[in-house]
Order: C-alpha cells, then sequence, then structure tokens
C-alpha cells in the first residue's frame, strides 16, 4: 500500500510531525534506560 501518491502536504506534515514525536519519545526512553542500568549497575 503506496500512501505517498495520494497524501497531500498537510499528510505529509502530520507524518513528519509523527516521526519527530516518536524520535523524541525513543530518545527519552532510551536515556531513561541508560540513567536506570547504571543506576542498578553502582548499586550492586
Amino acid at each position: 500500500m503506496n500512501t505517498t501518491l495520494g497524501m497531500d502536504v498537510g499528510g505529509q506534515n502530520l507524518a513528519a510531525a509523527e516521526s519527530v514525536v516518536l524520535a523524541l519519545v525513543t530518545l527519552v526512553l532510551s536515556f531513561g534506560f541508560l540513567k536506570y542500568t547504571q543506576r542498578k549497575g553502582a548499586m550492586a
């Protein structure tokens, strides 16, 4: 299913915004996981 052919500019902007939000969420989760594992390793 190719959605880029029928997608208008608003749809492209929405897709770009969703990808940015997804990237930010992934960044926050990865940093949180990193901090959690470092702190857990320091306690052991």
